[in-house]
């Protein structure tokens, strides 16, 4: 006999939320704008008004309007960079007590840069390459002039021009935030002076082989230097 899987069951909170974000950040309701009374919502989209309820009210966790007494909900910010800090404190906060998943956001890092460098390879874009080997050179100029904050500030330049080579915005600012989840704690991490040496050769190696357009060196550059970052994160544990 065969079997069917299960549908699962679509809470209608849930629905209210994904119809209000969507205008929202489609632009089609402004920030400072008035969102209809809760009676009015739950008329127009047919539901309870305790799903409307419940919708608004995560709507304010995330920062996408303000619940203010006597006036009704007001529209913050429809700016798709705003929205993805907000989730970037969520994550944040949700990484302090599931410290495990920071392998994950390693990884989400290292395949958003993989795909970038396979790209780089692909148009064989010699200026990015360019702009990656003076970056290096101004990583070994801090690491020689004792310089933390410059190396480091060369450091996140450097996986961003990789990010940045592909011309997309919202891989970008998505890059960003999750870069910021562990930025910190990488540093930390890898602060000595001859783990940064050996960042910095494991990242001349990816530009040789981008230069080169080898992709399997490539890839395999890629893999060596983020199982380093991740075996700094777990010593710190």
């Amino acid at each position: 006999m065969a079997e069917f899987e299960m549908i699962p069951v679509t809470r209608l909170h849930s629905v209210v939320v994904n119809a209000i974000e969507k205008q929202i950040l489609s632009g089609a309701i402004k920030p400072g704008e008035t969102l209809p009374p809760e009676k009015e919502l739950a008329t127009q989209m047919n539901v309870g008004r305790r799903a409307v309820r419940e919708a608004l009210r995560i709507l304010q966790n995330k920062g996408l309007v303000e619940i203010r007494m006597g006036v009704g909900t007001i529209v913050l910010r429809n700016n798709l960079d705003s929205y993805l800090n907000t989730l970037l404190e969520n994550m944040n906060s949700y990484l302090q007590t599931n410290k495990g998943e920071l392998e994950n956001v390693l990884e989400f890092r290292a395949i958003i840069e993989s795909y970038a460098l396979k790209r780089l390879i692909e148009r064989n874009d010699t200026e990015t390459v360019s702009r990656l080997r003076e970056n290096l050179e101004c990583q070994r100029s801090a690491l020689t002039s004792d310089d933390p904050d410059a190396y480091n500030d060369n450091h996140i330049v450097f996986h961003r021009q990789i990010v940045e080579s592909l011309q997309n915005p919202i891989v970008s600012m998505v890059y960003d935030q999750v870069q910021k989840l562990i930025a910190h704690r990488i540093f930390v991490a890898g602060s000595s002076k001859e783990q940064q040496m050996k960042s910095i050769a494991e990242h001349t190696e990816i530009v040789d082989a981008v230069s080169a357009r080898d992709l399997v060196g490539c890839d395999k550059a890629v893999k060596v230097h983020f199982a380093l970052a991740y075996n700094n994160l777990k010593d710190l544990e």
